[in-house]
């Protein structure tokens, strides 16, 4: 075979090889960092096992300063950000930290604390020094000159380091044909994350992020996550036992001075008087009180808790005015700190019970700036909320079960005017399936059972039906003066009566779904059988008295 037949072959064999070979060896293209993400900005985060693009970290006076998104979505879900008002807000368990942009002063508790890291804005995002946060949160923040990358770990996660095994390329997918993102030295240390076709997906020391080949990783060890201390917050109520509460409805301060008149059941150990509400006209988050010293006094001396309420007026639009706002909400915290200081309260309870979907995350907000600081204050923080439905769901029982040392269920309001036809206040049913749904969300421990002492009494004619609300006695007296027999529900646990009567030559019926001893005691039943934290009703003087024996009964 001469030598040209000899290089024809060769070229052949060469030309039939090379994509064996190319199919065979890995790429040895190297391509920047900043290129192959098309990232333009000098800096970028990487958290964990991902980098995090949409707002460049900033190093000023070789301070690292982290983007509020950023600290949002992966450190702190709660941290607030106030761009109208150039205000930063923090809450954790025991604090409130409010920061003002430019400013040296930060608030802790409302009590000034100087430091020298200021907070920045720029093009409309605030940033937050990397030392304040790491002295809140568990978490390390460091820079690296070489990468311009800023290396964040979660320090309440657990993770896994681990040695490479000898000088290797690390790419940025699992693959070897795969662009290089950087070299890796043999027994370099690494952060070791998921594994997905014979590779490892690992962070370096320099911070950057990829994959190497699974079996070039060695001496693979557990990190423990760092035990935060827990937060779990202990209820500040010295009561002993369960809660008999009643909420006592006052509309003027005169009120006060009949509600001292009257005996206070010796069952009863807390009560919620309607004190607060917001100024409709001004909407700046200014209160209405009608405290008064003296019935809190006469409350202390009959060994009962005074959790005053603060209502939302029933207004959609005093809340969105007031709990929208950074300031309004600092305002309304500040005058409830006040009172509970001026009135020797025992604790607030919050019932805001027109709070709209688009507005409630402001809702959770204000609830969670105000809890440390009450907790500061020794005082109870109970909220009041509907039976889980599915259009109040919005209103997230599971954070709000989080935040307040109690949940008060409004098991009642069943039917009402809007209601298609007459029914129950407050059926077995509806309460049982209230208790059920909200346990799914919320501890047994911290809810306590709201529950109707008011009866309903419906009027049907021809031209529809109208309601007015009674007293338990006042109802019955109503029924009994027109010689009707009540008959028991076994399915409604309660007593049906109803009867005619003629009212401007038109026949009229009278219909109620009886709330009584018999009707209470099976909701306590309820209560005792869940093993709720206690009890409470609407309103006070519209009950029976043996209701209190069967309440003591029941709430041991």
């Amino acid at each position: 075979m001469n030598s040209k037949i000899k290089w024809i072959i060769f070229f052949l064999v060469f030309i039939l090889c090379v994509p064996l070979i190319n199919k065979i060896l890995p790429s040895f293209t190297h391509i920047n960092f900043y290129n192959y993400y098309s990232y333009k900005n000098n800096i970028v985060a990487a958290i964990e096992d991902e980098y995090y693009f949409e707002n460049a970290p900033m190093i000023q006076n070789n301070q690292i300063y982290l983007p509020v998104d950023l600290v949002h979505d992966y450190i702190d879900n709660y941290i607030f950000w106030d761009k109208d008002q150039n205000k930063l807000t923090i809450t954790t368990t025991n604090n409130v930290v409010r920061m003002q942009t430019y400013d040296l002063n930060y608030y802790i508790n409302d009590e000034p604390m100087k430091l020298d890291l200021p907070i920045y804005k720029i093009n409309e995002q605030a940033y937050m020094p990397a030392d304040f946060l790491k002295s809140i949160y568990q978490i390390d923040v460091t820079y690296n000159e070489n990468t311009k990358i800023v290396l964040i770990n979660l320090n309440s996660k657990s993770h896994t380091s681990g040695k490479i095994k000898r000088n290797i390329n690390l790419r940025y997918e699992p693959d070897k044909k795969s662009p290089i993102a950087g070299k890796l030295n043999k027994d370099e240390t690494v952060y070791i994350f998921s594994t997905k076709d014979k590779y490892t997906k690992i962070r370096s020391q320099s911070g950057l992020i990829g994959y190497v080949p699974t079996k070039n990783i060695i001496d693979a060890k557990k990190i423990p996550a760092i035990q935060i201390p827990s937060t779990k917050k202990k209820n500040v109520s010295k009561i002993n036992g369960k809660i008999k509460m009643v909420w006592e409805q006052v509309t003027n301060v005169s009120a006060n001075y009949q509600a001292t008149l009257k005996q206070i059941p010796n069952t009863l150990n807390v009560i919620s008087p309607t004190w607060f509400s917001f100024d409709t006209e001004k909407l700046n988050g200014d209160i209405v009180n009608l405290a008064d010293l003296n019935y809190v006094e006469n409350a202390h001396k009959n060994n009962c808790q005074v959790w005053a309420l603060l209502s939302d007026n029933f207004n959609y639009k005093v809340n969105h005015a007031v709990l929208c706002d950074t300031n309004k909400r600092e305002h309304v915290i500040k005058q409830l700190l006040a009172y509970i200081s001026l009135y020797n309260l025992d604790g607030i309870n919050i019932d805001f019970e027109a709070v709209s979907k688009d507005d409630a995350k402001y809702y959770i907000q204000f609830l969670r700036e105000l809890a440390p600081l009450m907790k500061k204050q020794n005082a109870v923080l109970s909220v009041d909320m509907f039976v889980p439905t599915s259009w109040s769901m919005y209103y997230n029982r599971a954070e709000v079960g989080k935040i307040a040392d109690y949940i008060c269920v409004m098991a009642y309001d069943e039917h009402t005017k809007n209601s298609e036809m007459p029914g129950t206040v407050a059926s077995y049913e509806f309460v049982a399936n209230g208790i059920k749904n909200t346990l799914k969300e919320v501890s047994q421990e911290k809810i306590i059972l709201g529950m109707p002492f008011y009866v309903r009494v419906w009027r049907e004619s021809g031209d529809g039906f109208s309601l007015k609300n009674y007293s338990m006695d006042k109802a019955l007296e109503i029924f009994n003066s027109n010689n009707v027999k009540f008959k028991w529900l076994d399915f409604e646990k309660c007593f049906y009566g109803e009867y005619d009567t003629i009212e401007n030559s038109e026949t009229v019926t009278y219909k109620t779904w009886l709330e009584d001893e018999k009707s209470i005691e099976e909701k306590l039943k309820l209560a005792q059988k869940y093993n709720l934290a206690g009890v409470s009703g609407w309103k006070k003087n519209l009950e029976k008295d043996i209701i209190w024996n069967l309440i003591d009964k029941y709430m041991q």
